[in-house]
């Protein structure tokens, strides 16, 4: 048999707080949160406590979700006051003693707000989400899976694609480069082109991207060694052949 006794305990509170409390339309849910904010301050002489959600999920049996709706509630109708600690970790609780403060929050039954990016305030609890087995894989274990190694293929003059590589000003990442050789090979397929004449034309042109053979386009782009002998600079032309390709460029700028 219970026998409470004020000598065991007991919390001081005004009784006019007490008749704004029975007067003030509460759900059940804020209600009890309410008590048990005015329980941990006053009831230890103190205005306000760090009250964990485990605390409130233990003393009112509800979940942690459930807790954050209601004291996200009674905060937007400034009857309890929350306080963050300067590292972010545990807030505090305090009750605003100051009835005619308090406001009246009409929300429709569907709509939700947030306060401080806090959590979401719905005003009925949400439904149990039925999880697929899709859902259960986490991301650790997707980034577990082991990423095929790269080979590098033998169509193609590893050279030349390390040449057209240092020319990028945004270089191509690892992962990329199977998708890059693929496109590539289907470029030289359907052209019937080279891939050392693709990325060739690439280079010269300064281009980041890959395209089929253009013909005469050197001549619209103004074609010179010095440009060559910029993006290649890993090459050696001896005199007769730069000579000889600025001749070439001197000739298609003529016409």
């Amino acid at each position: 048999m219970a026998s409470p006794q004020i000598e065991d305990g007991y919390t001081k509170i005004a009784n006019e707080i007490v008749e704004a409390i029975y007067k003030y339309k509460f759900s059940g849910h804020e209600l009890r949160m309410l008590l048990l904010i005015i329980r941990k301050t006053y009831g230890f002489n103190k205005t306000e406590d760090a009250i964990s959600l485990s605390q409130m999920m233990k003393a009112l049996s509800l979940s942690k979700t459930r807790c954050s709706q209601v004291i996200n509630k009674l905060q937007l109708q400034k009857i309890v006051t929350v306080t963050e600690n300067i590292n972010g970790i545990g807030k505090k609780y305090k009750f605003n003693k100051n009835f005619e403060q308090w406001s009246t929050v009409h929300k429709s039954v569907n709509s939700y707000t947030k306060v401080k990016s806090t959590v979401t305030l719905f005003r009925n609890e949400p439904l149990q989400k039925s999880v697929s087995t899709k859902e259960t894989i986490t991301k650790e274990n997707i980034q577990k899976k082991e990423t095929p190694e790269f080979v590098f293929p033998e169509w193609i003059q590893k050279q030349t694609f390390l040449e057209y590589q240092n020319s990028r000003k945004k270089k191509i990442k690892p992962e990329s480069l199977t998708r890059f050789f693929k496109h590539l090979k289907k470029i030289c397929d359907e052209t019937k082109a080279s891939p050392e004449e693709i990325l060739n034309q690439s280079i010269v042109n300064g281009w980041e991207g890959i395209f089929p053979l253009k013909e005469n386009k050197n001549a619209s782009k103004g074609f010179s060694t010095s440009s060559y002998r910029r993006n290649n600079q890993d090459r050696q032309l001896d005199p007769d052949t730069a000579a000889e390709i600025e001749r070439i460029a001197e000739s298609l700028r003529s016409k």
